[in-house]
This record gives C-alpha cells, sequence and structure tokens, in this order.
C-alpha cells in the first residue's frame, strides 16, 4: 500500500518534496518511511483485529463455494480476488510479532482518536 503511494507520488512529480519531508522527520528515504508505515499499520491490524480474524479454514470453504455457484465468471473472479486478498491479509496479521502487537497498544488511541474511530 505505501509502495504503490510512493509510485503515485512519483507518477504526480512529487517525489522528491515527500523525500524532503520524510528526511526532516528522521527518515533516511521514503523507502524506509514507506517500511515502518507498513509494519506500524500491520500491528495496528493485528492488534485491533485480535480476537476477531476469521478462519482460513472458513475463507477457503467460502472460495469452494464461489467455485461452485451458478455466478458468472466475472462474479466468480471478482469474489475469488476478494476472498485471496483476505487469505493474504489473515497471513499477513498472523505473521506480526507479538512484541510489535504489545509495542503499539500504548499508541491504539491515539491512532484511532486520529482516524475517527473509538477502540472497542
Amino acid at each position: 500500500m505505501f509502495d504503490n503511494a510512493l509510485n503515485e507520488l512519483k507518477n504526480a512529480g512529487l517525489l522528491e518534496d515527500f523525500n524532503g519531508l520524510v528526511k526532516e522527520q528522521g527518515y533516511a528515504s521514503s523507502e524506509a518511511w514507506a517500511d515502518d508505515s507498513g509494519e506500524i499499520t500491520l500491528a495496528y491490524l493485528a492488534s485491533s483485529m485480535e480476537g476477531k480474524i476469521p478462519s482460513r479454514a472458513s475463507i477457503e470453504k467460502q472460495l469452494a463455494q464461489v467455485d461452485g455457484s451458478p455466478l458468472p465468471a466475472a462474479s466468480k473472479e471478482m469474489m475469488r480476488n476478494m476472498l485471496q486478498g483476505t487469505l493474504s491479509m489473515i497471513k499477513d496479521v498472523e505473521a506480526v510479532p507479538a512484541g510489535d502487537k504489545k509495542l503499539i497498544q500504548p499508541y491504539v488511541q491515539q491512532i484511532e482518536q486520529r482516524f475517527g474511530h473509538a477502540h472497542q
């Protein structure tokens, strides 16, 4: 996600300006910022989704149902892509180290307030 954002900035001719901003904040480069931002985002997701992550088996069952359904091919592909994306996200979230989730905990409320979400 953050790599895509950097590509968009590059395409818009704004990457050098952005590099300057992230360097002012102590990052060596926009790529370093993107790496850290991705890790923080995954840690936040893993922390906030703890105990709420659907099982891989249930998603795989849904995939099988889509494959066996009479839906048009385009609809099947769209649903398969969505479910495959969910499986990928589950894999990424499950791989977040417990230490990263613990590190993010003191900041969860601030993050959610910044983005207008209430912590549940």
